[in-house]
């Protein structure tokens, strides 16, 4: 790749890495640890939304490697979560507990016909759509984490990312939303909800 050993730091993004090769992930790695490019954008949300017809299309074996998020994360591999709306729904909410249950819609071929051992757990999704997704972006000086001196983007959610049932977490409200502080949403009837909105 002349272009990463030339300029070093683009963090170019490789959209739809969805069912690597083996050779692929040798690449992604090479790339990511001394140029700083080569970043997996993943969508854990076609394991559910579009589930169906990758199983249907890839078959039991291939099916198994589709979106390897424990692979690229044993891996050392940072990717950037995303949803590709509006090939499917928006909310962060159904890529994240894709990526914990990894099933499908519809369970034509089974509930969980990609298996589970490319599953990861709630700490690193969030991870894939915070932290990492703020730094494919040259944003993670400002967005991504809480910490101070950064922005308080903050989504509040009426249960707790790491303590709730699996099966639960796509059925989660945001009750609250702030960006840079300033309260921009308040979801009606919350306890949160501010008088006047």
């Amino acid at each position: 790749m002349i272009w990463a050993a030339n300029q070093p730091g683009l963090r170019h993004s490789i959209i739809h890495a969805n069912l690597p090769t083996p050779h692929s992930l040798d690449v992604i790695a090479n790339l990511q640890k001394p140029y700083d490019a080569g970043y997996p954008e993943m969508q854990a949300e076609f394991l559910w939304w579009i589930g169906d017809i990758y199983a249907g299309n890839y078959g039991p074996k291939r099916g198994q490697s589709l979106e390897p998020f424990k692979t690229l994360y044993d891996r050392g591999i940072l990717w950037s979560g995303g949803s590709d709306y509006s090939v499917t729904p928006l909310a962060a909410r159904y890529g994240l507990w894709a990526a914990v249950a990894r099933q499908t819609a519809k369970g034509t071929y089974g509930m969980n016909p990609f298996g589970i051992a490319e599953a990861i757990d709630m700490h690193t999704a969030l991870r894939s759509y915070t932290a990492w997704g703020s730094r494919q972006m040259f944003l993670e000086n400002k967005i991504g984490s809480l910490e101070v001196g950064k922005r308080a983007d903050i989504a509040i959610w009426d249960r707790d990312l790491y303590s709730v049932p699996t099966d639960q977490i796509k059925d989660m409200k945001c009750l609250m939303t702030l960006i840079d502080g300033e309260v921009v949403y308040g979801a009606a009837g919350s306890p949160l909800r501010l008088s006047g909105q």
